[in-house]
């Protein structure tokens, strides 16, 4: 007998009486797949709803840029409304 190992996991005995190699062999189930998950982090979360966002609106940008020049972009009213939403948001 050979000392050799035999290759592709063919054994003596897979030999056919004609010297070819059987490869019918028993069956193999597919592998079964598990359920895809997919995890979002909390930065993935945010830069999703960022990229949700409308384009930015130069018009205003541009107004609000105006009024900081010339002073008249903060008013009273303003500043009430800044600290009526800072409370809101601390609630």
């Amino acid at each position: 007998m050979s000392d050799i190992a035999p290759l592709n996991n063919v054994s003596p005995a897979s030999y056919s009486a004609a010297g070819r190699i059987d490869r019918s062999g028993p069956a193999i189930a597919p592998a079964s797949r598990g359920q895809d998950q997919l995890e979002l982090s909390d930065a993935a979360r945010v830069l999703a709803r960022l990229a949700d966002r409308p384009e930015v609106r130069e018009d205003l940008v541009n107004r609000v840029r105006a009024q900081i020049e010339a002073g008249t972009y903060v008013t009273p009213e303003k500043i009430d409304a800044a600290v009526e939403g800072l409370d809101q948001d601390l609630a």
